[in-house]
């Protein structure tokens, strides 16, 4: 009797663990809420649901960049990018993770790409710790990670992030050296996490390093590192050569004694 009522209670919390779990994920099977407008255009497709003046200035920014930014990447599209503008932040945050994020405290969490379409919090949206014009902004970052997973779907998030800073709105800090008590390492290069990585300083320092590549290796070859991550095939040279080398790069350009970086 005691086994039966065991197997019973087990069946009646997995039962409530997956519904739970049913629910949470339910947000994220689809990226378009219920009567959206929209703005169609030849390189991408705004859906909006209520800010339309702020959706417009998405449209109009993601319109006018994105021809430049595809060239920039050497990729080719053959639909519109579409990108989904959600009037709260709570709304953008579920349709990427579910309703579990709630119980995460990521005000800084505002933009995204899902494969290659791309979900924003709208510009107009209040309460966030960015300008309005910094999130019509972040929806050309946003764009060039839509297009990254075009190059190669499995690109590391240092890589991936680093690119998108480096083509958009990256902006470290002039001392980035002084301003971070450490730097990060090889292995936390590695992580998957994007909390992790925005806590060890990943927003920063990944636009370091690809401004390193670029400049003492040229484009090409950060073209090269995003669709073959062998570093001795890109570079005839180890990973962990080249850290070195980003490492002595960040101590010439990027403390208070530094040599000016090139803008």
């Amino acid at each position: 009797m005691k086994k039966l009522i065991v197997k019973l209670v087990s069946l009646v919390i997995a039962f409530i663990l997956i519904t739970l779990i049913t629910i949470s994920i339910m947000p994220t099977l689809t990226l378009k809420q219920r009567g959206m407008e929209s703005y169609i255009g030849e390189n991408v497709n705004v859906y909006y649901e209520k800010e339309n003046e702020a959706a417009y200035d998405v449209f109009s920014c993601a319109e006018e960049q994105i021809t430049q930014l595809r060239e920039k990447l050497e990729v080719e599209i053959d639909d519109p990018i579409n990108i989904y503008v959600y009037d709260r932040q709570e709304t953008f945050q579920t349709k990427k993770y579910g309703l579990f994020v709630r119980y995460i405290d990521l005000e800084w969490y505002v933009g995204d790409n899902v494969k290659n379409e791309v979900i924003l919090t709208s510009p107009a949206s209040e309460g966030l710790l960015y300008t309005y014009d910094s999130m019509v902004e972040i929806t050309l970052h946003e764009l060039v990670h839509a297009m990254n997973y075009l190059i190669n779907p499995k690109l590391s998030l240092w890589i991936n992030e680093g690119v998108a800073l480096y083509l958009t709105n990256g902006n470290p800090p002039r001392y980035l050296l002084d301003y971070y008590s450490d730097t990060p390492s090889l292995k936390q290069m590695q992580t998957s996490n994007p909390i992790a990585f925005a806590n060890m300083g990943g927003y920063d320092f990944s636009y370091t390093y690809i401004k390193f590549i670029d400049e003492t290796y040229g484009w090409d070859y950060v073209l090269k590192l995003m669709s073959n991550t062998d570093y001795r095939e890109v570079f005839g040279k180890s990973e962990e050569v080249i850290y070195d080398e980003w490492i002595s790069f960040l101590t010439i350009h990027y403390t208070e004694q530094a040599v000016p970086v090139n803008d």
